[in-house]
């Protein structure tokens, strides 16, 4: 690739321009910009934008913004922005040519309607064009609509505060007969083997599964403390700080023998030999991206686990295991066990307070009825332990 600094894009020999991705910049991704339609493959999930959605006037100004957004935002930004546009494009006022046609008028009308999770998009998109334009209109409006809120209400994990059956945390019983599971099902079959370890490597590091995924088929470490083993997996950050240094986190012996096992598989050797993958199995998206994805691995979970005919010991009913549901029961048993909100963001390496603060918000939505019935028949004996627990 060489590099042309008069538009900061890199061309190949036959003159295809590209953007350079360093998202992860030890590692960074050359994505082409020439034409209408932008594809790259990110986490084992073909990304695409398709400016054709637009009106051709509106084109080059949402392929100028997307450029410079791609040289530090994740690949996965690509169809992110692309959802925006071909929304934005359904919802602009007809006879729109340039974004200057865009009164105050008709950016309170589609705020209304833009759902919460286009709306930062579209005041970042719309900034970004007023701030590079000759347009005070374009400014004036760009500087009102940084006043508005993305979102009417915070936003808190309500399925988690809900204890919902489906979507929230497992409890106790539901968690131990999981993890049976996963620990004693043995059984031929890559695949199988591949999802079992997966969703184990989830209980015991509380990850995302796309870190669980993007970890590297060395990641797997040893470290002798007097005489004594000790295991740890090499996981990469994700999200905002995916840029960052990958963590180590420790594991059990257990879980570490059995991915030695199952990395000595003679099929599962090979695919990790070349993908460079700790979990793999023979899957298309494997073939094409190098990883497996996130919702392969998910639906994977979700069917083995049924496969096996586990019911909830709560509903009576197939348990509903999702790769989230894990996390939220880790958030949840770190509340339980007295941990801050500060210590349970750094564990599950959230971006947001509010997110863990529901985790505390749930353990009390459960256990504060009991405490306050025990309370009225024992003279408040818990009013202090609760005050202390749930307001820190």
């Amino acid at each position: 690739m060489k590099y042309i600094p008069d538009i900061d894009l890199y061309t190949d020999e036959s003159g295809n321009r590209f953007v350079k991705n360093e998202f992860k910049p030890e590692d960074p991704v050359y994505i082409g910009v020439d034409g209408d339609e932008w594809v790259t493959s990110y986490k084992g999930v073909t990304q695409r934008c398709l400016f054709s959605v637009l009106p051709t006037t509106l084109r080059d100004g949402a392929q100028a913004y997307l450029c410079d957004k791609l040289k530090t935002n994740a690949p996965s930004y690509l169809s992110k922005f692309h959802n925006t546009i071909q929304w934005l494009s359904a919802a602009l006022p007809g006879n729109i040519e340039n974004y200057e046609d865009l009164g105050i008028g008709d950016w309170i009308e589609m705020w209304e309607e833009a759902p919460a999770s286009y709306r930062t998009f579209l005041r970042e998109f719309y900034s970004w064009l007023a701030m590079r334009s000759d347009s005070d209109a374009m400014r004036q409006i760009a500087a009102e609509l940084n006043l508005w809120k993305a979102r009417n209400n915070t936003r808190t994990l309500r399925r988690v505060l809900d204890w919902d059956t489906k979507h929230g945390a497992f409890t106790s019983d539901e968690t131990e007969v999981l993890l049976r599971l996963f620990q004693k099902a043995q059984t031929d079959d890559t695949q199988k083997n591949a999802i079992r370890l997966f969703g184990w490597m989830l209980f015991e590091t509380l990850k995302r599964p796309s870190q669980i995924l993007g970890m590297r088929a060395t990641a797997l470490e040893a470290v002798s403390n007097e005489g004594v083993d000790e295991y740890f997996l090499v996981i990469p950050k994700a999200k905002a700080q995916s840029a960052e240094d990958s963590g180590y986190w420790r594991i059990t012996s257990e879980l570490a023998e059995e991915i030695m096992r199952f990395s000595n598989r003679p099929e599962v050797e090979r695919l990790q030999r070349i993908h460079d993958r700790l979990i793999v199995f023979p899957n298309d998206g494997l073939d094409e991206h190098g990883e497996i994805s996130s919702l392969t691995a998910g639906a994977a979970l979700l069917s083995w686990v049924n496969s096996q005919g586990l019911l909830s010991p709560r509903t009576g009913e197939q348990m509903y295991v999702r790769p989230y549901r894990i996390r939220h029961t880790g958030g949840t048993r770190l509340a339980m066990q007295g941990f801050s909100v500060d210590e349970i963001m750094d564990v599950l390496e959230h971006d947001s307070l509010n997110s863990c603060q529901a985790y505390i918000d749930a353990v009390g939505a459960d256990l504060i009825p009991a405490i306050e019935k025990a309370d009225r028949k024992l003279g408040s004996l818990f009013v202090n332990l609760n005050n202390i627990f749930f307001n820190g």
